[in-house]
């Protein structure tokens, strides 16, 4: 009997791992696999629920003697199963319950080889294999801009728990120097959870939109867009911003951590940064890069001043070549060489 992919993740709809739990379900069952998920914690009514993670839903440890955790590294294995860790971290130091976490798992599945390299320096010593996170490309993909009396810029993320490294502060700051309020034909737009606490913001430029959304929404999003600028001090992968190149808008972010294996000058802006200690959420957590804002506000002042598309065109190329099938495929033929499948 084909053992079936047994996989614990948050089932909520809009935090970063319920997403990435969520692909990988839809991808596991596409390739033919039997899913079973079984909750570290669910939440409903809040953001949209695939039917198929609906079907995948289980309450219990099931009798495999594997699974898959799709989760940061703080979520401790319990039970005796054999763990496949589905995990990212953002900053250059794991916390030392993650080290001791990550080594309890037989694999140990990241989407950079910087994760990888960072882990085995602080004594991470399972076997770990790269399988890079990727996007939907029948809805994040390269969309005409459409002409207007405005020059947009985004930026979104979340400001709660582990938000505090999205750099909205940095953004806004940067903005106002780069665009003083004589400048008219300029906007910004800031795309939020409903939770996250407010910004101080006293410009009527500004527009903030807090809602949970679907993928088509945000892909229309990003598509209204001229710009997305992110000012992240770390990206395990860095999904915003490779959605937004996808639909072929001009990405500023700060090139540290797992992003910098997929963004740099040939297709996007990236943001010159300073190494400092990693803070908040990620206490005793190594390092991370801080956006120089001087840099920050020139990026955007040459976007939009420039206003170069080809940057654009390469970008969306690049970014559609990293699909969530192609992940999927990647992480099922990891699955198979490390033996949980035949």
């Amino acid at each position: 009997m084909e053992k079936r992919c047994v996989i614990r993740g948050v089932v909520d709809g809009y935090s970063s791992y319920s997403l990435h739990c969520f692909r990988v379900v839809e991808g596991m069952t596409k390739l033919g696999r039997e899913v079973a998920l079984f909750p570290v914690t669910m939440e409903q009514g809040k953001a949209p629920i695939p039917r198929v993670v609906y079907e995948s839903l289980v309450n219990k440890h099931q009798q495999e003697d594997w699974e898959m955790i799709i989760h940061c590294p703080t979520l401790r294995p319990t039970g005796n199963k054999r763990i496949v860790y589905n995990t990212m971290w953002e900053s250059t130091k794991l916390h030392k319950e993650a080290v001791i976490n990550l080594n309890q798992s037989d694999l140990i599945v990241a989407p950079s080889n910087w994760n990888i390299g960072c882990w085995n320096a602080q004594g991470v010593k399972r076997p770990m294999v790269k399988v890079p996170l990727g996007i939907d490309t029948s809805v994040f993909h390269y969309r005409p801009p459409k002409k207007k009396d405005v020059f947009l810029f985004g930026t979104a993320g979340r400001t709660a728990a582990g938000g505090c490294r999205k750099g909205f502060r940095d953004v806004l700051e940067a903005w106002r120097k780069a665009f003083p309020k004589r400048i008219k034909d300029v906007r910004l737009l800031v795309k939020m959870h409903p939770d996250d606490p407010d910004l101080d913001i006293d410009d009527e430029r500004v527009l903030v939109k807090k809602e949970f959304w679907t993928r088509a929404q945000l892909a229309s999003w990003y598509a209204g867009l001229d710009c997305l600028v992110s000012a992240s001090y770390g990206e395990g992968w860095g999904l915003h911003q490779q959605e937004a190149a996808a639909t072929g808008r001009s990405v500023i972010c700060v090139p540290f951590g797992g992003i910098s294996e997929w963004f740099n000058e040939e297709i996007g802006y990236p943001v010159d940064y300073v190494l400092t200690k990693a803070g908040d959420h990620y206490d005793n957590g190594g390092l991370w890069a801080k956006p120089k804002l001087s840099s920050l506000v020139d990026r955007m002042r040459e976007v939009y001043q420039t206003r170069r598309c080809e940057k654009a065109l390469r970008a969306s190329e690049r970014a559609m070549s990293f699909s969530w099938d192609n992940s999927n495929k990647m992480l099922n033929q990891a699955l198979v060489n490390a033996g949980i499948y035949k």
